[in-house]
């Protein structure tokens, strides 16, 4: 059964990994049509903000 749970975590990382590509591809866009972006620091700020993170 073990040999099952590494395909699992396997398939979850290429899961991963596929999303990561997706979103770069999305940004890569937006930058390319000129579309206003976000702020990486306020981003951040805000998420730390809204979850109680410090």
């Amino acid at each position: 059964m073990i040999p099952c749970l590494s395909r699992i975590g396997a398939y979850e990382n290429t899961l991963g990994k596929l999303e990561l590509y997706q979103k770069l591809a999305e940004a890569e866009a937006q930058i390319k049509n000129g579309d206003e972006l976000l702020d990486g620091e306020e981003v951040f700020r805000d998420l730390k903000r809204k979850h109680g993170k410090n």
